[in-house]
């Protein structure tokens, strides 16, 4: 999930990818944002590109 957030996509389309309900995509969203404290899903995807925590697959 944390890729395709990364990759800009809305959460219908992270959920039409994942084969799951948008419900679901914003339940683990809203996961993410209250484990790591940010306040909304563009500040996380831009710390992760900044530190890049996250790597391009091979």
């Amino acid at each position: 999930m944390r890729r395709l957030l990364v990759e800009g996509m809305t959460c219908k389309q992270m959920a039409e990818t994942r084969g799951v309900t948008t419900d679901c995509v914003k339940v683990h969203i809203s996961s993410m944002l209250s484990r790591t404290g940010f306040s909304s899903k563009t500040k996380l995807a831009a710390v992760v590109i900044s530190k890049r925590l996250i790597v391009n697959r091979f």
